[in-house]
Order: structure tokens, then C-alpha cells, then sequence
């Protein structure tokens, strides 16, 4: 019936639209609020933090460059996984930055990248900026070959994010539709997490996809049309 996964990215929101407003803390209060701090200090150096995917690691790393960037200082996000090009390069110059966001650094541990990220951090502290690091794994997991980045990223600030319960990813997807103006019954909630996988990545992609179909063919969110679309988008896949 539709095509529209292959309009769809999983980019589901732009930079712009992360902000710290709209994150719910739960368990994670203390993180959020440190971090915050953190921004307005010199001090420590890096912030890092760690958890399962889905825990708003990504957000709170875009909602970061966003205030950074509307403070007027100058603040860069990059996901390290779609680094396809040599990372020293990548990461080149970076260290100019007010404030450095890096995600998914696990990905480089155990490499011979994880050299960039060390010279990264290094350039930075002698340029006077910060460093904000997300990863599914503590300061020198995965099988780390440099001690001494875990050890300077140990020496900042470490907090592992907790996931949040299933009640409250509800009231996340309910929140988060109406901020996109978007009337999401608890019904649709409740068969959407009854029915798929209920990561908060998968949630928003979910989202993301009634989102468009609803736009597009000018239809409420129902239970009725939620299956409908999210039935095509299994067919496709």
C-alpha cells in the first residue's frame, strides 16, 4: 500500500529539535542535571556517559550541541558508527570546538582508531574545550587497547543511564506526538508496544512512520490505520 519507508530516514529528529526540556529523566535526574552544570563550567574535561540503547544517550548529546550552539559558542555532533572515512581525519580540527559530541565510541574500542580519539582528547585539553562521549559500554570496555584514554575519560565525569519502564516510554510517545502536533490515543500506545519492540529507538522510529502516513493520506492515528501501516512496513522489510 505505501512506500514511505523508503522516505524515511532514522534521523527521526533534527539536532534543533533535542533539547534537555524534553527528555525524561526517571532514575537518570542526577546525569541530566551534572550535565547541564557541566556545560557552564571549564571543568572536568570529558563527559561520558553509558548504557543500553535506547537509554537517550543521543539525545541528550544533540540536546547539549543545541544549547552550546544557541549560547553562541561552537558545538559539533558525530556518530562515530557512520564514520566512513579515515577517523583521524574525521576528527581533524575538532579540538576548535567549544564542545566536542561524540556517540557510539565503543564502536572504535579495540581498533587502532581509538588513537584518533586519544589525540583528539589530548588537542582539546590544550585548546581549552570539552569533550560529551555516549557509549554502550564504561570507560574501557570492549576489549579498550589504550589504558590511558580510559583513564583520562575516568577521570571526568562517568554515569551510566538506566532505561526507562514501560509506563513511561508510554507517556513519551504521547508527549512526543503531541509536541509534533500529532493526537495519539493510549490505545494506539498500547498496541504499538504490545506489538513491537519497545527500545525507545524502535518506539520513535514507529512514530516517526505514523507520523508521515498520517500526513500524508490526511488520516487520524487509529489502532485500525496503525496496523495498517505498520503492516506494510513488514511487508517491505
Amino acid at each position: 500500500m505505501i512506500s514511505l519507508v523508503s522516505q524515511l530516514t532514522l534521523n527521526l529528529f533534527s539536532a534543533e529539535r533535542f533539547a534537555f526540556a524534553d527528555f525524561i529523566e526517571s532514575e537518570n535526574k542526577e546525569a541530566v542535571v551534572t550535565l547541564e552544570n557541566w556545560l557552564e563550567k571549564n571543568e572536568p574535561l570529558s563527559f561520558y556517559m553509558w548504557g543500553n540503547q535506547g537509554t537517550g544517550k543521543t539525545h541528550l548529546l544533540q540536546a547539549a550541541v543545541r544549547q552550546i550552539n544557541q549560547s553562541g559558542c561552537r558545538a559539533i555532533y558525530l556518530p562515530l558508527q557512520e564514520v566512513t572515512e579515515d577517523i583521524q581525519r574525521a576528527t581533524e580540527g575538532l579540538e576548535a570546538m567549544d564542545l566536542v559530541a561524540l556517540d557510539d565510541i565503543d564502536s572504535f574500542y579495540g581498533t587502532e582508531a581509538e588513537n584518533a580519539l586519544f589525540n583528539l582528547y589530548n588537542r582539546t585539553k590544550e585548546k581549552g574545550g570539552k569533550i560529551l562521549l555516549a557509549s554502550r559500554v564504561k570507560p574501557g570496555g570492549a576489549k579498550s587497547l589504550l589504558p590511558d584514554l580510559a583513564s583520562r575519560l575516568n577521570a571526568g565525569f562517568v554515569y551510566k543511564l538506566q532505561e526507562l519502564d514501560e509506563e513511561q516510554k508510554a507517556l513519551f510517545l504521547i508527549d512526543m506526538a503531541e509536541y509534533r502536533g500529532l493526537k495519539l490515543e493510549r490505545s494506539v500506545v498500547d498496541f504499538i508496544m504490545r506489538t513491537f519492540k519497545r527500545d525507545m529507538n524502535s518506539l520513535c522510529v514507529i512514530l516517526n512512520l505514523l507520523d508521515s502516513a498520517s500526513l500524508q493520506y490526511g488520516r487520524a492515528i487509529t489502532v485500525p490505520f496503525a496496523k495498517e501501516i505498520l503492516n506494510s512496513l513488514e511487508q517491505e522489510s
